[in-house]
């Protein structure tokens, strides 16, 4: 019985993931709402235990990726830290800045199986350069 919910967990989680889908990226096609994205101190989401804490660094983010839904502004070499049950690693992550808003109030990252997925983060410490 317990491999049967364990069985069970396992689908719906991947059942999950698929119905969520991972973003897009793909090249610049148009012209991004911001020059680029300072991000003024050092932030995180999440907790490195119940799910992973992914670590974005100060300083300037530049776009390099858009989607139809959103412009990707990234740190350099796209790189942000990843803490997971204590254990630190690197990631691809950065700025998510869905158009039409005037503010970004997401980031994206990276996630298992290099599925990227944006994630809720209001009051990030940034700037935008117009």
């Amino acid at each position: 019985m317990n491999s049967l919910r364990k069985c069970a967990a396992l689908l719906g989680a991947l059942f999950l993931a698929s119905c969520a889908g991972g973003l897009s990226p793909g090249p610049l096609t148009s012209t991004p709402p911001a020059k680029s994205v300072v991000v003024n101190s050092e932030f995180s989401i999440g907790d490195g235990f119940l799910m992973k804490k992914f670590i974005y660094p100060a300083g300037n983010y530049l776009p390099i990726h858009e989607d139809s839904k959103a412009h990707y502004f990234a740190p350099p070499g796209e790189q942000i830290r990843v803490m997971d049950s204590g254990m630190s690693m690197g990631s691809q992550g950065g700025i998510y800045w869905e158009k039409g808003r005037e503010a970004p109030r997401k980031v994206y990252a990276s996630g298992n199986f290099g599925i990227k997925l944006a994630l809720n983060k209001e009051g990030m410490p940034i700037q935008a350069v117009r």
